[in-house]
């Protein structure tokens, strides 16, 4: 059956668009239902892993912040126990200078009276406490609540992040170092003695009794006539023992549960768990030998005040509070001291100090573990004969429980050695032993806490014996404190990720909503939408067929007519649709055959030639960027080097230009700069600075007995000197010759210069080995504060200079009294042996 080209046209209408469209229809109904169903299942999985990455990200920042935040705490506190402990060992050393000036002091009751009286020291001491109104706490009785004043940035390039922190007010009570100064003679008589306070009596004793000691607990004396002249005793922690019955906050409740009388005055002082306690009274005795015609005539004590000792971890609260005026020990954030023994002898609960009953002068047993106290209770041995045979550091654990018994007897002291219910001892115990310091976490009364510890570098006799020292100071740190802002994070991050995943349940809900709804509406779209494009392309076939096929019929006719040779047809009628362009097409390619062929092959030839020019031209142009690119490379290595030679030469000629050619140190140009600088940091920082000025002592001997090259070798070993115990942030300056000047910046209290100027004494007091020489030296310094001494900046040196120069006369007229002393004494001497 033969069918004709309407008919065909007709078919390959219907077969190219029918067919297609209803598979396109079947493909945008599948490809639509599959969309629906992923998009349901991807809706799912991406709220899934929205929620899961959030909740990730959250917890990685948090672990992230709280690991940064526990290793930076760690580092503050460990190098703040580490402070305290140098502190306290500079203080007790100050002590030892003490006795030994008070040794050289003639033998007379207004004299020690008038040393005693200079030496004081302030101490800080919090207000009035009572019992809250529900009597479940202590509250201060007079809450002032000051307003802090508001600072304003000055520039908005300081706005960020800008944090003011108001001064620390607390009520200093200014009080004597020492309870009292006696001299005892070789019999152990009081012969002159001084009291401060109604702790001591006033009335002269012999010594060589310990019923007529401090407590009756002292037996120095049998020690001092040991004592070698210049040798210097230095007693342990004395002090009557404070007990209670009641751990923790002292209030009618916890007594109650104690069956106790609520009496918190007569139980031991704890900060503000009993800020009406009664609080630890102790003393630390120093003593040494005094000399008279090369023979000992006696020895001079000084009693410390042992609060002196307890204010260096009194106040220190680890934590952004930074010092408080009243111990808080329930928060786990506090510090406290244990001596050489590991014994407490500075605490939050003055319970915890361990001391002596005043009645009798002995020990009072320490709060022991369960089965030790047990086992000394059976042994019928004294509390010193069970602690002698008893292993220290025994196996301590969390498992082990302390004696209930010493609680309600109130005994609760605490010694390291055998508090074996609390295993940190042992860990500060052997972070200590070898002089060093370090911390650890541990978990302590429910809570996780930062524990440091760290030796107190003083050796003065019986403390020489062991590398501890004095003994050591710890700081615990509630780990809680630290996490703080990274739990608060959290928390806001917990509460915007609920708020986000409700959201996305209800867009996702909402979204396959209308998923479902549009696939609905696009079904039904795609049915009418083909049948109704299926009738039309029916129609348009037809037609378009029947116009078509009657076209090319006469279109094929007049081609045959001009392949069968007649080259001069044209079609006359042309259209301007398709058929007509074509019809025109075929007239002017009859018409242009043989010319285009021509026209072609000159074209050819010409283009030929044109791609051979211009692969010419391409390879000129990439031999000149080479050239040139090289040409540029070599000019910048060149302008590189000539810029490194210029900025080493200049940085070169800064430095020799600021500092001394000898020593290295800051020269007198620098120095000036940076005493400007330091006066503008006090003035902004509401702080001090402080200017030290000295000279070396028998420096003009050393280069007339060795030379000028020695002098120099001895300038340049002080000056490493100095380095070693200045502050980085300070400056040390060589004005010329053997003058030396220090600027310390940023000190909060003008003591600290004192301190610091004794270091550079004590330091330059000690004989030097220089080239092959020792050679003894030393120096008077001169010390003014800015803006404590003076308020012009430009006076500072004068100032220092001036005190150097009455520091200079002072030691000048203590030597010229000792050897009129020594003068009168020979003389005396003399004519008793005449007579």
């Amino acid at each position: 059956m033969q069918i004709g080209i309407r008919g065909k046209l007709v078919l390959l209408f219907v077969v190219m668009k029918v067919i297609p469209l209803l598979l396109l229809g079947w493909l945008a109904w599948t490809q639509a239902d599959n969309l629906g169903r992923h998009l349901t299942v991807g809706v799912e999985q991406l709220l899934g892993t929205a929620t899961r990455s959030v909740n990730e990200v959250g917890r990685v920042a948090i672990a992230d912040a709280v690991e940064a935040l526990d290793a930076r705490a760690k580092e503050d506190i460990e190098r703040q126990t580490t402070d305290v402990a140098k502190a306290i060992a500079a203080f007790l050393y100050e002590r030892d200078s003490d006795i030994r000036m008070a040794a050289a002091l003639p033998v007379d009751a207004a004299i020690y009276e008038q040393f005693v009286n200079s030496r004081t020291r302030h101490l800080v001491r919090h207000g009035q406490w009572q019992l809250s109104e529900d009597q479940r706490e202590w509250v201060p009785q007079d809450i002032q609540a000051l307003e802090a004043p508001t600072v304003d940035w000055g520039s908005d390039d300081n706005a960020r992040a800008f944090n003011y922190v108001p001064p620390f007010s607390f009520n200093r009570v200014n009080t004597p170092l020492y309870l009292e100064m006696t001299f005892i003679d070789l019999q152990g008589q009081e012969q002159v003695k001084i009291t401060t306070s109604n702790r001591m009596s006033a009335q002269r004793h012999n010594v060589s009794d310990p019923a007529n000691t401090y407590i009756k607990a002292e037996g120095y004396f049998a020690e001092l006539k040991r004592l070698a002249p210049g040798e210097v005793y230095v007693s342990e922690v004395i002090g009557a023992y404070v007990g209670t019955s009641v751990i923790g906050p002292y209030t009618p409740e916890r007594s109650a549960k104690a069956g106790i009388e609520f009496a918190p005055h007569e139980s031991a002082y704890s900060g503000k768990e009993n800020p009406v306690g009664k609080r630890f009274e102790g003393l630390v005795r120093w003593a040494t030998p005094v000399m008279n015609d090369g023979r000992i005539i006696g020895w001079v004590t000084l009693a410390l005040n042992h609060d002196h000792i307890m204010a260096f971890t009194d106040f220190i609260v680890p934590t952004p509070e930074r010092y408080t005026d009243i111990t808080d020990a329930a928060s786990g954030n506090y510090a406290f001291i244990w001596d050489h023994k590991a014994r407490s002898i500075a605490h939050p609960r003055h319970h915890s100090i361990v001391g002596y009953d005043p009645e009798t002068g002995q020990r009072v047993p320490a709060w022991l573990e369960e089965g030790h106290y047990e086992a000394w209770q059976a042994s019928g041995l004294s509390y010193d004969a069970f602690i002698d045979q008893l292993p220290p550091f025994l196996l301590q654990s969390h498992n082990k429980r302390p004696s209930l018994a010493q609680v309600r007897i109130g005994q609760v002291g605490l010694d390291c050695r055998y508090l074996n219910f609390a295993p940190q001892c042992v860990g500060w115990h052997n972070l200590t032993e070898q002089g060093g310091s370090g911390s650890f976490v541990i978990l302590w009364s429910g809570l996780w806490k930062l524990t440091t510890a760290a030796a107190i570098p003083y050796y003065t006799g019986q403390y020489a014996k062991t590398p501890r020292g004095f003994g050591f100071v710890t700081i615990g740190a509630n780990v809680d404190e630290f996490h703080k802002p990274a739990n608060d994070s959290k928390e806001r991050l917990d509460r915007i990720v609920m708020h986000a995943d409700g959201q996305m349940r209800e867009l996702s809900d909402a979204t396959l909503i209308a998923i479902d709804k549009n696939l609905n509406q696009t079904a039904r779209s795609l049915t009418f939408s083909t049948l109704v494009m299926i009738l039309l392309v029916v129609l348009i076939a037809i037609w378009m067929a029947s116009y078509m096929s009657g076209r090319i019929r006469r279109m094929v006719k007049g081609i045959s007519q001009f392949r069968q040779g007649k080259r001069s047809f044209r079609f006359k009628e042309v259209s301007r649709d398709e058929l007509g362009e074509l019809a025109s097409s075929f007239n002017d390619m009859a018409d242009t055959v043989s010319s285009h062929l021509v026209h072609l092959e000159d074209e050819v030839t010409q283009r030929r030639q044109t791609e051979a020019e211009l692969l010419a031209i391409q390879e000129n142009l990439e031999y000149l960027v080479a050239e040139r690119t090289q040409e540029l490379t070599d000019a910048n290595v060149r302008m590189r080097n000539e810029i490194l030679e210029r900025r080493s030469a200049q940085e070169r000629a800064h430095f020799l230009a600021c500092h001394d050619s000898l020593t290295g140190l800051a020269n007198r140009f620098e120095f000036n700069d940076r005493l400007q600088d330091a006066v503008k940091l006090s003035i902004r920082q509401n702080h001090f600075c402080a200017l030290l000025f000295f000279d070396l002592d028998k420096f003009k001997s050393v280069n007339d007995h060795y030379g000028h090259g020695v002098g120099d070798e001895l300038l340049i070993a002080v000056a490493d000197m100095l380095r070693e115990v200045v502050r980085d942030t300070d400056t040390i300056a060589r004005l010329g010759g053997d003058e030396f000047a220090i600027i310390l910046n940023d000190l909060t209290e003008p003591e600290s210069a004192a301190l610091a100027a004794q270091k550079v004494i004590d330091l330059l007091s000690q004989p030097l080995q220089v080239a092959g020489h020792f050679i003894q030296t030393g120096t008077s310094i001169g010390i003014t504060t800015y803006p404590g001494d003076t308020q012009d900046p430009d006076e500072l040196l004068l100032h220092a200079d001036l005190a150097m120069y009455q520091a200079r006369v002072k030691a000048a007229m203590v030597i010229i009294s000792l050897c009129r002393r020594c003068m009168m004494q020979s003389n005396c001497a003399g004519n008793e042996k005449r007579n």
